[in-house]
């Protein structure tokens, strides 16, 4: 059973929490020319849109982290890898989009609870 993640990135139209920057403003070089850290994003999101819509038409679930994950340093190790606080929020929002898509492909898996996580955090 295939799913689908879309790709974040700490840079985008935000201010980060951790530190205050305007994570919009932040320089970068993408193939060979200067640009905003927002440019760089707005690239990645094409990327993203494009997941997002093979998901509806392939009726795939999507976990949608681009969307779903806070824009602040604390959370990564630089513009899109995770640090140990980060990696525990995207174990726990994968969990919670995929579990109800598992639990209806696979009820006997169940517990009494209803939970299928294996004992994973809430």
């Amino acid at each position: 059973m295939p799913v689908l993640v879309t790709q974040p990135f700490v840079w985008g139209d935000a201010i980060d929490p951790t530190t205050g920057t305007a994570l919009g403003a932040v320089r970068e070089t993408l193939l060979d020319t200067e640009t905003t850290s927002l440019t760089y994003w707005h690239a990645l999101e094409i990327y993203n849109d494009t997941m997002r819509g093979v998901a509806r038409a392939k009726r795939v679930t999507l976990v949608d982290l681009a969307r779903q994950m806070p824009k602040d340093s604390h959370l990564f190790i630089d513009r899109m890898h995770f640090g140990n606080d980060g990696a525990l929020l995207v174990g726990k929002i994968v969990a919670q989009t995929i579990s109800p898509t598992l639990a209806k492909k696979f009820p006997i898996h169940l517990r009494a609870n209803g939970s299928g996580c294996g004992g994973l955090p809430q």
